[in-house]
């Protein structure tokens, strides 16, 4: 193993680490978790310690966002009060999604997920960031996706501007991964323009896939010939059926 991507398990709307833009996990209710607490209190919040330990055993060390999750929508501790304050920002789930996924159209929305990212990477030195945008679609109204594909490019260009800005002050480049869908025809459906990302050379890494073992890898390898772009096809059972993958079976998706 080379490389550790580390998420906090919060999933990402509240923290389980020391932030001034998040409210740590449970506040809402009161149920912040004691040692999470302690911990902090002692000076040994969570980012801080992986990364040092990370270091310690030569691995490169990514926090892994995920940028949507809907976890908060049947774990009342992930729940964050700006979702209570502001159910305008949340999309309407008529159709398909769970009732807690933002809408990344709304400004405020895409504000502080980018605020978020900044203050990671201000207060902890991580080698890079992985966006996750398989935690989880959808990421706009039902049948607006591919009409606000701009709205996360957009994104996308703030976040890489963000971090070649912090980069350039560390003296070494951060490098900014995306987990997106298991082929392009889906990641268009999500409003994900992978093209462009690679194109624009906002992306160093594309992991494709989560919960599933059918990958279109030859597609993503011809998206990214001649570029720098290196792909990562994900290798999870859950939801596909298979948990745990059955070591045979792992090895031959492997191969």
């Amino acid at each position: 193993v080379a490389a550790l991507f580390w998420c906090d398990g919060a999933g990402g709307n509240t923290a389980n680490y020391d932030s001034e833009v998040l409210e740590l996990n449970g506040s809402r209710i009161g149920k912040v978790p004691p040692k999470l607490l302690k911990w902090i209190e002692e000076g040994n919040d969570p980012p801080k310690i992986i990364v040092q330990e990370a270091r310690k055993r030569g691995l490169d060390v990514f926090y892994s966002f995920r940028i949507n999750d809907i976890h908060d929508s049947f774990i009342p501790e992930e729940l964050a009060s700006f979702k209570i304050a502001h159910p305008e920002w949340l999309i309407d789930n008529t159709y398909y999604g769970a009732s807690t996924a933002l809408n990344f159209a709304i400004p405020e929305v895409r504000d502080l997920k980018l605020r978020v990212i900044e203050e990671i990477f201000e207060k902890y030195d991580f080698d890079g960031i992985e966006i996750d945008f398989k935690r989880a679609s959808p990421f706009f109204q039902p049948f607006h996706e591919y009409r606000n594909r701009h709205f996360l490019t957009d994104f996308l260009r703030i976040v890489r501007e963000s971090l070649n800005e912090r980069g350039k002050e560390r003296g070494r480049e951060i490098e900014l991964a995306v987990r997106v869908n298991e082929n392009l025809e889906a990641c268009k459906l999500d409003g994900f323009d992978v093209e462009t990302w690679v194109k624009e050379g906002l992306v160093g890494i594309l992991i494709m896939g989560t919960g599933t073992i059918d990958i279109d890898i030859p597609a993503f390898r011809e998206l990214v010939q001649g570029t720098p772009v290196r792909i990562y096809p994900c290798l999870y059972g859950w939801p596909s059926g298979y948990m745990p993958i059955p070591d045979n079976l792992a090895r031959g998706i492997a191969y």
